[in-house]
């Protein structure tokens, strides 16, 4: 298992034949790291130590849980992810959701890929946020799946992508406040193998974390089928101001 640790972080360290994934720069071959030095410097990186030990936020001040999470239970045990949802790391979202950029996925995941063995180190498996058929039918393909998928490629954690499901059509999260964000997801997601969930610490992925509403949705419909742990891990996470 260390052998195989070692060999994954050497190959995200040091890709070949990689370019930066904000600009499309090839990268100097002493210097194989996902992002070229302009873009390194413009990036809004999260930085551990001032973040919410529960969902990932920014914290102001002392304590180690935001104002949120003192105030609202969450369902899962803990979010994490590498940026902040702002600039470059917006446009390549942007890229790889509205544009079919489906060659920024596994160069995204490399950076979840380092949350994921900085904080979390092992999990049983990865499952993504489902999009509902018609909507994925619209897209072509799911982000949250398909980052799901280049996770477990790097990581070598087997991915689930059918076992949670979105059963019904909702409205957009993004039009809504908190509280109807939350009533917009009831009974919407389903698990349809108990078995492959039970007593499991499962990795949930997303691109975007913004109020948490979906993720933890899922997560209490993991946690209801016997998941033991759920860890929400995505690209970018928005900083979120008091949930009402």
């Amino acid at each position: 298992m260390k052998n195989k640790l070692v060999q994954v972080l050497t190959n995200l360290l040091y890709p070949e034949n990689f370019k930066c994934v904000f600009c499309g720069d090839e990268l100097p071959k002493a210097d194989r790291v996902s992002t070229c030095s302009h873009c390194q410097k413009n990036l809004s990186f999260i930085k551990s130590e001032n973040t919410c030990k529960k969902c990932g936020d920014k914290i102001t001040g002392t304590g180690k849980y935001c104002y949120n999470c003192k105030g609202y239970k969450r369902k899962f045990d803990m979010a994490a992810a590498p940026f902040v949802y702002e600039g470059k790391v917006k446009d390549v979202v942007h890229k790889f959701k509205y544009d079919n950029a489906k060659y920024l996925f596994y160069p995204s995941a490399s950076f979840m890929a380092r949350v994921f063995f900085e904080k979390v180190q092992y999990a049983d498996l990865i499952i993504p946020v489902p999009m509902h058929a018609k909507a994925k039918k619209k897209r072509g393909y799911n982000q949250a799946e398909m980052l799901a998928l280049s996770l477990a490629e790097i990581t070598g954690i087997k991915c689930e992508s059918e076992v949670l499901v979105k059963e019904h059509e909702t409205q957009k999260q993004a039009d809504l406040d908190f509280k109807d964000r939350q009533e917009n997801l009831k009974s919407a997601f389903k698990i349809k193998d108990k078995q492959k969930i039970k007593g499991k610490l499962v990795v949930l992925v997303d691109d975007i974390l913004t109020s948490g509403a979906t993720a933890n949705e899922c997560s209490a419909v993991l946690k209801k089928a016997g998941a033991k742990k759920v860890v929400v891990l995505t690209l970018a996470r928005t900083h979120y101001n008091k949930l009402k």
